[in-house]
């Protein structure tokens, strides 16, 4: 009967291609771990005052920049006597003082905001097939029905 011994040679081979694997699996567990990102995005297009933003998933606030894209989760705080101006799509949404808004869904053909409190104009230039902006405000889920400009507020 023939026994089989490792050697260290051998077991120097064998943790070599051990090691070999896992450092090619692992990047692929991590890619196949992240989302695919989205397909559509919000810019961040105007700053004035100050404004500050929460990344979704984050618990920290931060400054908002301009041309920084903003997608599902995120939030966006408007202090008092400032202003913010978001583009996705067609439309444009002009944020106003005091103002939280916060994406709920924006991917191709849906863009949904929350609007938490504070004033919201916004503009759609063009209304395509299939294409759904909504805002939900803590009374009422205003969908638009056809291009146009519209402003929503919401009182404390």
């Amino acid at each position: 009967m023939k026994t089989t011994t490792f050697t260290s040679r051998n077991k120097f081979g064998l943790l070599l291609c051990v090691a070999g694997l896992l450092m090619f699996a692992a990047p692929q567990a991590r890619a196949d771990e992240e989302k695919d990102p989205p397909t559509r995005v919000a810019r961040i297009s105007y700053v004035d005052g100050s404004v500050s933003l929460q990344p979704g998933g984050q618990g920290d606030w931060g400054s908002a920049a301009r041309n920084r894209p903003m997608t599902i989760g995120d939030k966006i705080w408007v202090d008092k006597d400032s202003r913010a101006e978001l583009q996705t799509g067609q439309a444009a949404f002009h944020i106003g003082s005091m103002t939280a808004l916060s994406f709920l869904n924006l991917n191709e053909g849906i863009t949904q905001v929350r609007l938490a409190e504070g004033s919201l104009n916004f503009r759609v230039r063009e209304l395509r097939q299939g294409d759904v902006y909504e805002v939900d405000a803590p009374n009422l889920a205003f969908t638009v029905r056809q291009a146009g400009a519209f402003r929503i507020d919401v009182n404390e």
